[in-house]
């Protein structure tokens, strides 16, 4: 589903035991590219996301078992911010 993911969504993991983080923010996608850069909202861990693994909705309605699934589509800022170490200038 690459022609809907974009910064600022929200998904959720499809399985019953994750693998990885329950949920994910998009935070950085160019269209066409095989993934997207992620955070898990619930620790502040980036991470790389494969786009084939969002999804959009079920086909059929069913619950799927892998990927992520789409919960909140509005752009916003991001649900978890790491606090930086130090306030200088150069990394403002």
């Amino acid at each position: 589903m690459s022609s809907v993911v974009r910064p600022g969504q929200t998904y959720r993991s499809n399985g019953l035991v994750p693998l990885g983080p329950a949920c994910v923010f998009i935070t950085a996608y160019e269209p066409g590219e095989p993934a997207a850069q992620a955070i898990d909202p619930d620790t502040g861990t980036g991470r790389v996301v494969l786009v084939d693994d969002l999804h959009a909705t079920s086909p059929t309605g069913e619950h799927r078992h892998d990927g992520y699934t789409l919960v909140q589509d509005t752009a916003g800022p991001a649900p978890f911010r790491r606090a930086r170490a130090h306030q200088c200038l150069e990394c403002a």
